[in-house]
């Protein structure tokens, strides 16, 4: 079964904001689907400084978005690139933001790009490390309608 594209598209972008998926038939999208199901257990970061994106080129506009979970030792991050170009991309997740969830360190790290149709990009990463600030950095080129999901501590 194949479904439109743009339905695909808002589930990932709706991630990037900040929403957990869990209705119906998912099959299709088993990887958004094992990430919604980690990420409803953990809260969802609200603060206006707590995820930050920055992406190159600045003009025309990327677009990319992205929100955190995180609590119990554990951070989730979901983005997407909403825009027309792609995007090489630097998302932050502020030090304070760690420190409530208990994130001291990185023990594993599992990094999933989705492609437009939400099925796992094979060979393509992330480069995820902690600042020096202890905050989250997270480096890749995202292409247009592509998202990424991260999972720290799983």
């Amino acid at each position: 079964m194949t479904l439109p594209p743009k339905f695909t598209a808002n589930l990932m972008r709706v991630m990037s904001y900040g929403a957990c998926l869990g209705f119906g038939d998912m099959r299709h999208w088993p990887e958004m689907i094992e990430f919604s199901g980690k990420a409803m257990g953990l809260p969802l970061t609200v603060g206006s400084h707590d995820v930050k994106v920055a992406s190159e080129p600045a003009e025309p506009k990327s677009e990319v978005t992205a929100s955190a979970w995180a609590g119990d030792g554990r951070l989730l991050l979901a983005a997407y690139n909403d825009g027309d170009n792609q995007a090489l991309s630097t998302i932050t997740v502020a030090p304070e933001v760690l420190q409530t969830a208990g994130v001291r360190e990185i023990r594993s790290t599992t990094i999933r790009i989705l492609g437009g149709n939400g099925w796992l990009l094979e060979n393509r990463t992330a480069d995820v490390r902690l600042d020096e600030q202890g905050g989250l950095q997270v480096k890749l080129e995202l292409n247009p309608g592509h998202a990424l999901l991260v999972r720290i501590n799983e």
